[in-house]
């Protein structure tokens, strides 16, 4: 069981690793980049609502597709719509958002983990699914 945990953990950045640069390719193409934010965040807030019925590897895959999308979508949507000059406190800005988020969400959930009883992760899991909202 362990180690199919630690390979299904594995699996979100893997799918992530790989398949980030050919979809960039495809968003230089295509564009679309709201579409493509907006469906990362429907399938990360799908992905967490199924995380109970869903098997673990399917999950990790689908979060790794979440953040492929969202990384190979929002990143470069900075260079083309602040201005130049203010692209790197744009970067800053996002980059400190996006640490305090890694910094204040695990204090989260480890309060619903104290508050909310041994083994009972629904309170974790709705707050990641509200997430993508």
């Amino acid at each position: 069981a362990q180690r199919l945990a630690g390979s299904a953990m594995s699996l979100l950045f893997l799918s992530s690793a790989i398949g980030t640069p050919p979809f960039g390719i495809l968003v230089d193409k295509v564009g679309m980049r709201r579409h493509f934010l907006l469906f990362s965040a429907i399938l990360l807030s799908l992905t967490y609502m199924m995380m109970f019925s869903i098997n673990p590897v399917a999950s990790m895959l689908m979060l790794g597709i979440v953040y492929m999308v969202f990384a190979g979508a929002l990143w470069p949507t900075f260079a083309l719509t602040v201005p130049q000059r203010l692209l790197g406190t744009a970067y800053g800005l996002a980059t400190s958002f996006q640490n305090a988020g890694l910094a204040i969400v695990p204090m989260m959930v480890g309060h619903l983990q104290a508050t909310g009883g041994k083994g009972n992760f629904r309170p974790v899991i709705h707050l990641l699914a509200c997430f993508g909202f």
